[in-house]
């Protein structure tokens, strides 16, 4: 019997050490044997040594990715053993599980197979055609997790896996297709080590640091503005890129390792251009200059081919090892009791503390002082108070939520911290009036909480930003101000999202004004126009009243209704710029005192001399002070996330390093939920949200996954948490957006008849009156394949040009809130658009299934592609065509009239999914079908 030592070990500690020692023990049998061969494949790669933890995790994460060769991370798509090489060296540098390799890649495959294995499109390699391989998953089959380490730890390889595959098919694109893409000439300036004692790594894995200047004029891709497209798309952080020597003596190039892009270390100018890398693989590269004779002309030259980026991911793998605790963690987990969230490790600490690396550069003494400052800048109490009670006022005026939406907000805003509201939204429920509702409400509620609004997409986060702005514009007293919005981004990403009819126009003019206003990058210039319209405006008053003597109108109060907006919008948004405000504060004291003259200068009959128009000249002057301060303003925007009440941005842009500096939020919001994976959704985490409300669908699009072996991350939260663990959530169940024709299959189809079309529908304008709200036109062409293993069906297209015909009399016929052409394909995109532009009708809106979520149209034309006469290549389009959600969110998109154009008699009906078999079965039985 073993001796009593005095040291008393009770069951939580004894819990603790026995799950350290088992570390990554899953809830199910079926992962058991998944977690054994982790552990031997680890064995495997003991001469791997991990990074260590002193590494930043961009720099981690890119070492784990970039250490590969070139032509092994090439091959890995398509040979089992460069695949395991790949993924379980990449697991092994950053400590994490290894991704079991699929049986898909157990045997070699030839070029030709490979080839074919590679020619579906994009869309269908995602999870939806993908759920039914067989293979080993890391992943929780019963959708729960014993603990926040396992949660995490089942994401991490996921992400590495598809971070592989997006460089794999980067560079067999390349290679395949036989172009450079933007492939630009470097002179080598400089090598040096990222850490001068990389403590842990070997050296072959140690971070190399390559600075070069970039001859933009020797740039390969001559008919791209290359200067132009690395300042905007090649220089950011998350960027890799193929890096090769230039040979001295003839037109080869030596061997090429990837290289990534070093945060904060580019610089462009006119004159000159700067860009650092981090390579990895320093033995494959070339970087001596021994061979160069000595000559000071001769030069250490490069290519570099701009490949892909993987900032997403980067953000993603972050949340991932960080293993950011929130307080809603155990809903989050699938876990139905309340239970001690573990996180099995002895250094939690270390784990999940916010780093502040030193190479972002976040100007953290301004910072605090925003943070803390109190003195006459700064909003009162009182003030907030009377915010509060104008959001309050503003609630009255809005439209109503219906009964279910009305029950979905009050789950969420009465829930206490450690929530987590689902909320299901199908096709035109009203997801964003309900979610500006709830905005609006919480704000209400509370005007001190801070909110961010996030979704995985830009197009999701502008809309929902420009509607909230709409409501609170609206409001009698402009709380534009007062509820202190911001919105961030990638600006030209942003835009082009924005305005998707004019993608070229990439500028913030492209933006609406008030979108202008909230865009941390444009904020301080819109602040700048709406002072010079407001100096014009008290200049003219100034000058109008000193020339004709009138009385004084009711122009004075406007103005000082306009000054006071500034004030409050500068004192909210940037409180530690003392100079302005001041200039701002002094500027509405001039005019109330001038608004105070006016009680004892009922006419003005000596202007010059009076006390009202000198009161006039001083604000005037503080008007052009306010203006010259704002020129001279450092960048404001870390301050203005850090006293932002309502952030607005996608989940991936909530993980820049911007962020690591700012302060927490009380609330998480995100739309289209079920479209990102969880490692998306965990990026915000480490601003520690207390709730979280989450909307989405999983029965429309989901995440799209490029790797086969990554299915795993195409299991949205939602569905893992309402179908696999059977948590409660909320299902908005009226309709406002489609005829009740176009709602009908959808409904029944999709919701079992669950959603209820509301009775207010109006019938609109159709583009093809002669046709009905509903039509599906029966064309039998033959599906045309691209080598790239895109498809495209050519008598669809003509048919859908004859359509265009008809209605090219009706005059804004062709703008996409009209008018929008939807298909599965992009080859079919690039056949529509080439044949539409030769006819005159180039400003049609052809775009993909996929890019269309979120989107609508009063009339909407569908075309399916897919028809064959050979039953071999019919089964493999409805193989393609049985995703349903991709169906569903097709058919949804249209207000006031649907138009479907496919192969109805032929491939749809008799090869096609019962989905399918049943939209044409339910077109005839409707007469709808032609």
């Amino acid at each position: 019997m073993e001796a009593y030592n005095g040291d008393f070990v009770g069951g939580a500690e004894r819990a603790r050490r026995d799950a350290r020692k088992r570390r990554y023990q899953p809830r199910s049998e079926s992962s058991n044997s998944s977690f054994a061969n982790n552990k031997r494949r680890h064995d495997i790669n003991r001469s791997i040594t991990p990074y260590p933890k002193s590494m930043r995790e961009y720099d981690r994460f890119f070492g784990s990715m970039l250490s590969s060769s070139t032509a092994a991370m090439q091959m890995s798509e398509t040979d089992g053993s460069s695949h395991r090489a790949v993924i379980q060296r990449a697991c092994s540098l950053l400590n994490v599980p290894c991704l079991p390799t699929s049986s898909y890649l157990q045997q070699k495959k030839t070029y030709s197979e490979s080839i074919d294995a590679g020619t579906h499109h994009l869309m269908q390699r995602t999870s939806s055609l993908l759920s039914n391989v067989s293979h080993e998953s890391i992943y929780s089959s019963s959708g729960s997790y014993d603990n926040a380490r396992h949660y995490y730890m089942s994401m991490a390889p996921l992400v590495l896996e598809e971070s592989r595959c997006i460089i794999a098919e980067s560079l067999t694109n390349i290679s395949r297709i036989k172009r450079d893409g933007c492939t630009f000439s470097l002179e080598l300036l400089s090598i040096e080590e990222k850490y001068q004692n990389p403590a842990g790594t070997h050296m072959q894995n140690a971070p190399l640091l390559l600075n070069f200047q970039i001859d933009a004029t020797d740039c390969m891709s001559r008919k791209q503005r290359c200067n132009s497209d690395i300042s905007a798309k090649w220089m950011r952080p998350g960027c890799v890129l193929l890096l090769r020597r230039q040979s001295k003596h003839s037109s080869d190039l030596k061997t090429s390792v990837l290289a990534c892009i070093v945060p904060n270390g580019n610089r462009l100018s006119e004159s000159s251009s700067f860009l650092s890398l981090m390579i990895f693989r320093r033995d494959h590269l070339d970087i001596g200059q021994s061979d160069a004779p000595n000559n000071s002309d001769d030069k250490a030259l490069f290519y570099a081919t701009a490949l892909t980026t993987l900032i997403s991911q980067v953000r993603q793998m972050e949340a991932c090892l960080r293993m950011y605790k929130v307080s809603f963690m155990r809903k989050l987990l699938g876990q139905k009791k309340s239970t001690h969230i573990r996180f099995n490790s002895s250094d939690d600490d270390d784990v999940d503390e916010l780093v502040f690396d030193g190479d972002d550069d976040v100007g953290g003494d301004a910072l605090q002082e925003a943070l803390h400052i109190e003195n006459e800048d700064t909003i009162s109490s009182e003030e907030v108070d009377v915010a509060g009670a104008d959001f309050c006022a503003l609630l009255t005026k809005i439209p109503k939520l219906n009964e279910t939406q009305e029950i979905a907000a009050r789950m969420f805003l009465n829930s206490p911290k450690e929530s987590l509201i689902l909320v299901q939204g199908p096709p035109g429920t009203g997801k964003t009036t309900f979610l500006v509702h709830v905005l609006c409400r919480r704000l209400a509620i509370n005007p001190h909480a801070r909110i961010m609004v996030s979704a995985p997409t830009n197009k999701a986060v502008t809309v929902l930003a420009e509607r909230f702005l709409d409501i609170i514009n609206s409001a009698d007293n402009d709380l534009s101000c007062k509820c202190n919005a911001v919105l961030i981004g990638v600006e030209d990403k942003l835009i082009s999202q924005y305005s998707e009819n004019d993608a070229n126009c990439l500028t913030t003019e492209a933006m609406t004004s008030p979108l202008q206003s909230i865009f941390v990058y444009s904020w301080a210039e819109s602040l700048k126009n709406e002072c010079r319209t407001f100096l014009l405006r008290l200049t003219n008053l100034f000058t109008e009243q000193k020339t004709t003597n009138n009385k004084i109108d009711t122009s004075l109060d406007t103005l000082i209704t306009l000054a006071e907006k500034i004030k409050t919008k500068l004192s909210m948004s940037i409180p530690s710029q003392r100079s302005v405000c001041a200039h701002a504060r002094s500027m509405v004291q001039q005019l109330r005192a001038a608004a105070a003259a006016v009680l004892w200068e009922s006419s003005i009959h000596d202007f010059q001399c009076g006390v009202y128009g000198s009161y006039l000249e001083k604000a005037i002057y503080q008007a052009k002070h306010l203006i010259d301060a704002l020129d001279d303003m450092d960048s404001p925007v870390q301050e203005l996330l850090a006293t932002a009440r309502v952030i607005f941005c996608t989940l991936s842009t909530s993980g820049a390093s911007i962020f690591k500096q700012t302060c927490g939020i009380d609330d998480l919001i995100i739309d289209e939920a079920a479209a990102a994976t969880e490692p998306e959704i965990c990026i915000p985490f480490h601003l520690r949200p207390q709730r979280m409300l989450a909307v989405g669908d999983p029965l429309q699009l989901p995440p799209t996954i490029m790797s086969r072996h990554a299915v795993g991350l195409s299991r949205s939260m939602h569905e893992r948490l309402m179908y696999q663990c059977s948590e409660d959530y909320i299902i908005l169940d009226r309709q406002y957006r489609m005829h009740a024709q176009i709602s009908h299959f959808p409904c029944h189809q999709f919701y079992d008849g669950r959603i209820a079309n509301d009775g207010v529908i109006s019938i609109g304008d159709m583009a093809f009156p002669s046709m009905g709200p509903y039509t599906f036109i029966n064309v039998t062409g033959e599906e045309f394949q691209s080598r790239g293993g895109s498809y495209s069906n050519e008598a669809e297209c003509i048919a859908i040009c004859r359509l265009i015909q008809k209605i090219k009399k009706f005059p804004g016929w062709d703008s996409p809130n009209k008018l929008r052409i939807i298909t599965f394909y992009h080859g079919q995109v690039t056949l529509l658009q080439r044949l539409l532009a030769q006819r005159g009708f180039g400003n049609v809106l052809v775009a993909t299934v996929d890019s269309s979520q979120g989107c609508e149209a009063d009339s909407v034309i569908v075309s399916f592609v897919r028809s064959s006469s050979t039953k071999k290549g019919v089964r493999a389009a409805a193989g393609f065509l049985s995703d349903d959600r991709r169906i569903n969110v097709a058919l949804t998109r249209a207000r006031h009239q649907l138009v479907c154009v496919g192969n109805a008699n032929g491939t749809l009906s008799q090869q096609g999914s019962n989905t399918l078999k049943n939209l044409v079965s339910d077109a005839k039985r409707r007469g709808a079908l032609s």
